[in-house]
């Protein structure tokens, strides 16, 4: 499993995209929709969903975009 670090500063902890969350991420920049990740990543339309969704909780993001603008922040777009 390959983990990307984020920016870190004293005042927040270091926090961690998996690689299916930076799979994720990628292809929301490129505007796919979550039907169409899943298909692309072979998982069903839930789990992406429930994989945005804990994403976006566990950085308090706020959506879509924010995760994407997030993304790009650590390197990865």
């Amino acid at each position: 499993m390959r983990i990307c670090g984020a920016l870190h500063t004293a005042h927040t902890p270091a926090l961690t995209l998996t690689e299916r969350e930076i799979d994720i991420v990628r292809l929301l920049a490129e505007g796919w929709t979550t039907e169409e990740i899943a298909h692309k990543l072979g998982y069903s339309d839930r789990t992406i969903k429930d994989a945005i969704h804990s994403l976006n909780s566990r950085l308090g993001l706020r959506n879509r975009a924010h995760a994407v603008g997030y993304g790009a922040q650590l390197g990865i777009l």
